[in-house]
């Protein structure tokens, strides 16, 4: 819920999976596509599989500590059994990997505390990959108050 007088901006973006690549061909009839390493995509999240020939989406269904983004069925909103509908084509090692973040900015009006005012701050919440983070998806928030002036 957004407080009255604050100003929100929401951001949607796909973003990509620089780390890790595919590891080989997937052809247009694979239920999963091998990569170099761990993808630290989580279970669930959607995905966006690209090249110069077209794109695809669908639901991982691989744990985040797999070498492969899987499209199996399960989870919500669900894929198409891999068995029933095929890939668009068939994707090389070239092909790019993205997910998909939110990050929402907020403007805090000045508030009263008891002792003094809080200065009007420029904050921001981002859910979406993180470097490092084994779940892929979590939220974070942090102050972007260096260098805003009102």
């Amino acid at each position: 819920m957004v407080v009255p007088g604050t100003d929100v901006l929401v951001v949607k973006y796909a973003e990509q999976i620089l780390s890790e690549g595919a590891d080989g061909n997937t052809p247009a009839n694979a239920a999963s596509i091998t990569l170099t390493g761990a993808s630290g995509v989580a279970q669930d999240d959607l995905i966006l599989v690209t090249d110069c020939l077209g794109s695809d989406l669908f639901q991982n269904r691989a744990a985040d500590d797999a070498a492969t983004l899987a499209r199996g069925s399960g989870g919500s909103p669900g894929n198409v059994p891999p068995g029933s509908a095929n890939f668009s084509h068939a994707y090389g090692p070239d092909m790019e990997i993205y997910t998909f973040t939110v990050v929402v900015f907020l403007h805090r009006p000045r508030r009263q505390r008891r002792v003094g005012a809080v200065p009007p701050q420029l904050c921001r919440r981002r859910r979406g990959r993180y470097p490092g983070n084994r779940r892929g998806c979590r939220e974070h928030a942090d102050s972007l108050r260096r260098g805003y002036h009102r």
